[in-house]
Formats: structure tokens, sequence, C-alpha cells
């Protein structure tokens, strides 16, 4: 339909392919660019990069350094879209040699795959 726009009227294409003029409308208009696409791009990287420890504040904060500025409310929700969110899993008592502090006791997900180091 789009493509032919010019040569025939959109109500008669519409009748014929059996669909509604402002069905083929509200396609037209959901088809363009999305504007946060480069940030969520940059928030999936950056999560990646981590190997799936950062949550939104830590992606944010490493963003912002990278002069990527997004708010902590704006990041949550493009983490949230396509699923990405930290993996904290608490490592067992007597495993890992010198437990510290709280923090240092927490291991990720990835870390316990092997794929990380521990913090």
């Amino acid at each position: 339909m789009e493509a032919e726009r010019a040569n025939f009227p959109m109500g008669m294409m519409a009748r014929l392919l059996g669909v509604s003029r402002s069905g083929f409308y509200d396609w037209v208009r959901r088809r363009r660019d999305d504007p946060w696409e480069a940030a969520r791009e940059a928030v999936r990287a950056c999560w990646e990069a981590s190997c799936g420890r950062f949550g939104a504040r830590s992606a944010r904060a490493v963003l912002a350094a990278r002069g990527v500025r997004l708010t902590l409310h704006r990041v949550r929700g493009l983490m949230r879209e396509p699923g990405v969110f930290s993996q904290v899993v608490l490592s067992r008592r007597g495993c890992g040699g010198n437990p510290g502090p709280k923090r240092d006791r927490r291991r990720t997900a990835c870390t316990a795959r092997g794929r990380g180091s521990a913090r």
C-alpha cells in the first residue's frame, strides 16, 4: 500500500486488501525510528561488558563516564524492556577463602560460572 499511495486512493486499496485505513496509518506511525534505540544498545553493551553484573545504577554511572547522559529512571526502563537485569548470587559459607565485608561475599552469576572475577 505504501508503494502505491501516489497512484491509487487509500480507501480503495484498503478495501481491496481487506484492511482499515486507520490500521495502515497506525502501522506507518509505528514504523518510525525508535528515538531510544542508541541508548538501549549502549545500556545492553554496558551490561554485557560487565558480564551481567551491573544493575541500573552501575550501568548509569558507567554510561555517564562514557558521555551518555541518561536518568536512572530511563536506564531502568531500558533495561527492563529487553530483560536485562543484574543477577547476584550469594556464595555459600566456607567457599572461596576470606569472606571479607558483606559485599565481597557476593558473587555474580557470571563469576559463579567462571567467566568473571570475584570482587
